[in-house]
Protein backbone atom coordinates (compact mmCIF):
# COMPACT_ATOMS: atom_id res chain seq x y z
CA UNK A 1 0.00 0.00 0.00
CA UNK A 2 1.11 3.57 -0.60
CA UNK A 3 2.31 5.54 2.41
CA UNK A 4 -0.16 8.33 1.67
CA UNK A 5 -3.35 6.20 1.85
CA UNK A 6 -5.61 6.95 4.86
CA UNK A 7 -5.70 4.39 7.70
CA UNK A 8 -9.11 2.73 8.32
CA UNK A 9 -10.99 3.80 11.41
CA UNK A 10 -11.64 1.24 14.14
CA UNK A 11 -14.65 1.20 16.42
CA UNK A 12 -14.34 1.01 20.17
CA UNK A 13 -12.95 3.00 23.09
CA UNK A 14 -9.88 5.13 22.62
CA UNK A 15 -6.67 3.69 24.03
CA UNK A 16 -4.07 5.89 25.67
CA UNK A 17 -0.53 5.24 24.45
CA UNK A 18 0.59 1.88 25.83
CA UNK A 19 -2.46 1.53 28.10
CA UNK A 20 -5.87 -0.18 28.37
CA UNK A 21 -9.16 1.33 27.10
CA UNK A 22 -10.32 4.23 29.24
CA UNK A 23 -13.35 3.32 31.38
CA UNK A 24 -15.74 5.62 33.24
CA UNK A 25 -15.21 5.49 37.01
CA UNK A 26 -17.49 3.02 38.78
CA UNK A 27 -19.89 4.30 41.41
CA UNK A 28 -19.12 3.13 44.91
CA UNK A 29 -21.48 0.56 46.38
CA UNK A 30 -22.46 2.84 49.22
CA UNK A 31 -23.17 5.93 47.10
CA UNK A 32 -26.95 5.72 47.46
CA UNK A 33 -29.63 8.20 48.39
CA UNK A 34 -31.84 8.34 51.45
CA UNK A 35 -34.61 6.41 49.70
CA UNK A 36 -32.37 3.63 48.31
CA UNK A 37 -30.39 0.91 49.96
CA UNK A 38 -28.67 1.47 53.29
CA UNK A 39 -25.83 3.89 52.82
CA UNK A 40 -23.30 1.36 54.05
CA UNK A 41 -20.53 3.52 55.50
CA UNK A 42 -19.77 3.06 59.18
CA UNK A 43 -20.32 6.71 60.00
CA UNK A 44 -23.95 6.41 58.90
CA UNK A 45 -24.72 3.40 61.07
CA UNK A 46 -22.57 3.63 64.18
CA UNK A 47 -22.36 6.17 66.97
CA UNK A 48 -19.18 5.68 69.01
CA UNK A 49 -20.46 7.86 71.85
CA UNK A 50 -23.76 5.99 72.07
CA UNK A 51 -25.05 3.48 74.60
CA UNK A 52 -23.38 0.04 74.41
CA UNK A 53 -25.60 -2.72 73.04
CA UNK A 54 -25.03 -4.62 76.29
CA UNK A 55 -27.14 -1.94 78.00
CA UNK A 56 -30.08 -2.33 75.62
CA UNK A 57 -32.86 -4.28 77.30
CA UNK A 58 -35.40 -6.47 75.52
CA UNK A 59 -39.10 -5.59 76.08
CA UNK A 60 -38.13 -2.06 77.09
CA UNK A 61 -39.37 0.94 75.10
CA UNK A 62 -37.16 3.50 73.35
CA UNK A 63 -37.53 6.68 71.32
CA UNK A 64 -35.46 7.63 68.31
CA UNK A 65 -35.09 9.32 64.93
CA UNK A 66 -35.21 7.59 61.53
CA UNK A 67 -31.81 7.62 59.82
CA UNK A 68 -32.61 5.64 56.69
CA UNK A 69 -35.47 4.01 54.79
CA UNK A 70 -34.71 1.53 52.05
CA UNK A 71 -35.21 -1.99 50.79
CA UNK A 72 -33.63 -3.38 53.95
CA UNK A 73 -36.14 -1.65 56.22
CA UNK A 74 -36.45 1.36 58.49
CA UNK A 75 -33.37 2.22 60.56
CA UNK A 76 -33.60 4.33 63.72
CA UNK A 77 -31.00 6.02 65.89
CA UNK A 78 -32.23 5.37 69.43
CA UNK A 79 -29.11 6.51 71.26
CA UNK A 80 -27.03 3.33 71.04
CA UNK A 81 -23.74 2.70 69.25
CA UNK A 82 -25.68 1.08 66.39
CA UNK A 83 -28.99 1.98 64.74
CA UNK A 84 -31.82 -0.48 65.22
CA UNK A 85 -34.01 -2.05 62.54
CA UNK A 86 -37.64 -1.08 63.10
CA UNK A 87 -40.38 -3.60 62.40
CA UNK A 88 -43.48 -1.64 61.38
CA UNK A 89 -47.14 -2.50 60.78
CA UNK A 90 -47.79 -3.77 57.28
CA UNK A 91 -47.78 -0.96 54.73
CA UNK A 92 -46.54 1.68 57.17
CA UNK A 93 -42.81 1.34 56.57
CA UNK A 94 -42.93 3.11 53.21
CA UNK A 95 -44.40 6.22 54.82
CA UNK A 96 -41.44 6.79 57.15
CA UNK A 97 -38.90 9.42 56.14
CA UNK A 98 -35.39 10.28 57.28
CA UNK A 99 -35.68 12.53 60.32
CA UNK A 100 -39.08 11.20 61.46
CA UNK A 101 -39.29 11.05 65.26
CA UNK A 102 -40.41 7.68 66.57
CA UNK A 103 -41.68 7.09 70.11
CA UNK A 104 -42.69 3.95 71.95
CA UNK A 105 -40.52 1.41 70.11
CA UNK A 106 -40.32 -1.95 71.89
CA UNK A 107 -37.06 -3.86 71.78
CA UNK A 108 -37.67 -7.36 70.39
CA UNK A 109 -34.13 -8.74 70.32
CA UNK A 110 -30.49 -7.75 70.78
CA UNK A 111 -27.70 -9.57 68.95
CA UNK A 112 -24.52 -8.45 70.67
CA UNK A 113 -22.13 -10.46 68.47
CA UNK A 114 -23.86 -9.51 65.24
CA UNK A 115 -24.33 -5.91 66.31
CA UNK A 116 -28.05 -5.94 65.50
CA UNK A 117 -31.03 -4.61 67.41
CA UNK A 118 -34.60 -5.32 66.31
CA UNK A 119 -37.46 -3.16 67.52
CA UNK A 120 -41.13 -2.94 66.66
CA UNK A 121 -43.85 -0.33 66.90
CA UNK A 122 -47.60 -0.87 66.97
CA UNK A 123 -50.18 1.25 65.19
CA UNK A 124 -51.07 3.14 68.37
CA UNK A 125 -47.55 4.60 68.51
CA UNK A 126 -47.13 5.52 64.85
CA UNK A 127 -46.25 9.20 64.33
CA UNK A 128 -49.35 11.28 63.63
CA UNK A 129 -48.25 12.27 60.12
CA UNK A 130 -48.07 8.59 59.15
CA UNK A 131 -51.69 7.93 60.06
CA UNK A 132 -54.52 8.26 57.61
CA UNK A 133 -56.95 10.17 59.81
CA UNK A 134 -57.97 13.54 58.35
CA UNK A 135 -58.31 16.81 60.22
CA UNK A 136 -61.37 19.09 60.07
CA UNK A 137 -61.25 22.58 61.50
CA UNK A 138 -65.01 22.80 62.03
CA UNK A 139 -65.35 19.48 63.89
CA UNK A 140 -65.83 18.76 67.59
CA UNK A 141 -62.59 19.54 69.50
CA UNK A 142 -60.91 16.52 71.04
CA UNK A 143 -61.07 18.13 74.48
CA UNK A 144 -64.87 18.06 74.26
CA UNK A 145 -64.98 14.31 73.70
CA UNK A 146 -65.33 11.89 76.60
CA UNK A 147 -64.73 8.17 76.84
CA UNK A 148 -68.03 6.33 76.56
CA UNK A 149 -69.81 8.84 74.32
CA UNK A 150 -71.57 7.24 71.35
CA UNK A 151 -71.65 8.61 67.79
CA UNK A 152 -72.61 7.53 64.32
CA UNK A 153 -69.59 7.21 62.05
CA UNK A 154 -68.87 7.08 58.35
CA UNK A 155 -65.92 5.10 57.02
CA UNK A 156 -63.53 7.50 55.28
CA UNK A 157 -60.44 5.32 54.91
CA UNK A 158 -59.55 1.64 54.91
CA UNK A 159 -55.82 0.93 54.78
CA UNK A 160 -53.10 -1.24 56.34
CA UNK A 161 -53.07 1.28 59.21
CA UNK A 162 -56.71 0.45 60.02
CA UNK A 163 -60.26 1.63 59.47
CA UNK A 164 -60.94 5.34 60.06
CA UNK A 165 -64.38 6.82 60.64
CA UNK A 166 -65.66 10.39 60.66
CA UNK A 167 -67.75 10.96 63.78
CA UNK A 168 -67.91 14.74 63.38
CA UNK A 169 -64.75 15.56 65.34
CA UNK A 170 -61.70 17.51 64.21
CA UNK A 171 -59.92 14.20 63.68
CA UNK A 172 -61.08 10.92 62.19
CA UNK A 173 -61.21 8.10 64.72
CA UNK A 174 -59.54 4.75 64.30
CA UNK A 175 -62.07 1.94 64.57
CA UNK A 176 -60.82 -0.79 66.91
CA UNK A 177 -61.92 -4.00 65.20
CA UNK A 178 -60.10 -7.20 64.25
CA UNK A 179 -58.19 -6.96 60.97
CA UNK A 180 -60.36 -9.64 59.37
CA UNK A 181 -63.48 -7.58 60.02
CA UNK A 182 -61.86 -4.28 59.13
CA UNK A 183 -61.13 -5.50 55.62
CA UNK A 184 -64.86 -5.85 54.98
CA UNK A 185 -65.55 -2.15 55.44
CA UNK A 186 -65.60 0.21 52.49
CA UNK A 187 -65.43 3.98 52.22
CA UNK A 188 -68.90 5.40 52.74
CA UNK A 189 -70.19 2.64 55.02
CA UNK A 190 -72.21 3.95 57.98
CA UNK A 191 -71.20 2.53 61.35
CA UNK A 192 -73.68 2.76 64.20
CA UNK A 193 -72.75 2.82 67.88
CA UNK A 194 -69.18 4.17 67.61
CA UNK A 195 -68.19 4.49 71.26
CA UNK A 196 -65.23 6.66 72.27
CA UNK A 197 -62.59 4.26 73.56
CA UNK A 198 -59.65 6.61 74.03
CA UNK A 199 -58.70 10.22 73.39
CA UNK A 200 -54.98 11.00 73.29
CA UNK A 201 -54.65 14.76 73.49
CA UNK A 202 -50.86 14.68 73.32
CA UNK A 203 -50.77 12.58 70.14
CA UNK A 204 -53.89 14.31 68.77
CA UNK A 205 -55.69 11.08 67.97
CA UNK A 206 -58.58 8.93 69.19
CA UNK A 207 -60.12 5.51 68.78
CA UNK A 208 -63.65 4.13 68.91
CA UNK A 209 -65.19 0.69 69.37
CA UNK A 210 -68.49 -0.85 68.33
CA UNK A 211 -70.57 -3.27 70.43
CA UNK A 212 -70.71 -6.15 67.93
CA UNK A 213 -68.16 -5.96 65.08
CA UNK A 214 -69.50 -9.13 63.44
CA UNK A 215 -73.03 -7.74 63.32
CA UNK A 216 -71.76 -4.43 61.94
CA UNK A 217 -70.44 -6.09 58.80
CA UNK A 218 -73.06 -8.84 58.50
CA UNK A 219 -75.33 -6.82 56.20
CA UNK A 220 -72.58 -5.14 54.18
CA UNK A 221 -72.46 -6.17 50.51
CA UNK A 222 -69.41 -8.24 49.59
CA UNK A 223 -66.47 -6.40 48.09
CA UNK A 224 -65.85 -6.72 44.36
CA UNK A 225 -63.74 -9.82 43.76
CA UNK A 226 -63.63 -9.63 39.96
CA UNK A 227 -59.90 -10.17 39.56
CA UNK A 228 -59.70 -13.25 41.81
CA UNK A 229 -62.72 -14.69 39.96
CA UNK A 230 -60.93 -14.25 36.63
CA UNK A 231 -57.86 -16.01 38.00
CA UNK A 232 -60.00 -18.86 39.32
CA UNK A 233 -61.68 -19.19 35.92
CA UNK A 234 -58.30 -19.30 34.19
CA UNK A 235 -57.09 -22.02 36.55
CA UNK A 236 -60.24 -24.06 35.93
CA UNK A 237 -59.76 -23.70 32.17
CA UNK A 238 -56.14 -24.82 32.41
CA UNK A 239 -57.17 -27.78 34.55
CA UNK A 240 -59.79 -28.76 31.95
CA UNK A 241 -57.19 -28.70 29.17
CA UNK A 242 -54.84 -30.85 31.23
CA UNK A 243 -57.58 -33.43 31.81
CA UNK A 244 -58.43 -33.41 28.10
CA UNK A 245 -54.84 -34.20 27.14
CA UNK A 246 -54.75 -37.01 29.69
Amino acid sequence: DSAGSPRPRTRGRSRPPGGAPTMPPKAKADDTGDEGEPQGSAKDWTHPDGMPLTDVQEDCTYDGVVTNVGRYGVFVDFGAVKDCILRTPRGAGKRFRKGTEVKGMRCVSVDIEGGKVLMEIDEDHLPEKLLNGQRREDGIPLEDLEVGQVYEGEVVNVSPAGVFVDIGAVRDARLSVPTKIGRRFRIGDIVQGCTIERVDMEANRMSVTIPDPEAAVADLPPKDRTKPAVKAKAKAKAKGKAQGKA
